[in-house]
């Protein structure tokens, strides 16, 4: 099993709101702007001067593209609480916190592959909390592990156990991780870097 190097960052609970305030009394100021400087936006202002813009301004056409329905490919419940992921081949259609199987569909509608199944084995997710796809791979960010699954045919490839609860998952072009977790015992919420 591969050792996993990973860079924990801790930001101090009690730091955070003094950062924020901090954030928020540099971003307070004058209307003037300079050089090196963020301008400030008259919120209320610029909500009094609402404008119509229409859509053709910046699309010449939308396609509505009928998904196949079989009943491998049926999605469950409400389709708005439902999230997309993009993929050469078309898109991952999964459903945040769920335990529903995250479907992959061409850019024409034909259903590709259910991804994965939901369980408590190393090759299999309990809630999906996120999903990152690159090159002809799925992640599916698990509680405290990351399996990858091959979005051709929705076959397991791999699994990296992370330890921890995580969140907000990034996947860099080189496999390197960045999400952030926090830890209820202490209060801690960090920042992880994991090379794996």
């Amino acid at each position: 099993m591969k050792t996993l190097k990973s860079t924990i960052k801790n930001l101090s609970s009690n730091w955070l709101p003094a950062i924020a305030l901090c954030t928020i009394i540099a971003g307070c100021g004058s209307d003037k702007e300079s050089e090196g400087q963020l301008p400030v936006i008259d919120v209320a202002g610029a909500y009094s001067n609402i404008t119509t813009v229409n859509l053709s301004e910046y699309a010449s056409a939308i396609d509505y593209i009928p998904l196949e329905t079989s009943e491998s490919s049926m999605i469950q419940g409400d389709v708005i609480t439902m999230s997309i992921a993009p993929t050469n081949e078309g898109v991952v259609i999964y459903r945040f916190i769920s335990n529903q199987a995250p479907l992959h569909f061409s850019n024409t509608g034909k259903f590709i592959a259910q991804i994965g199944k939901n369980g408590r084995s190393k090759e299999e997710y309990n809630f999906i909390e996120e999903v990152c796809t690159h090159d002809n791979f799925i992640d599916v960010v698990s509680y405290d592990k990351i399996n990858t699954y091959n979005l051709n045919d929705g076959s397991f490839a791999k699994n990296i156990p992370t330890g921890i609860p995580e969140h907000e998952v990034y996947r860099y072009p080189d496999g390197t991780y960045t999400y952030l977790s926090t830890d209820f015992k202490t209060k801690e919420d960090k920042i992880i870097i994991l090379n794996p």
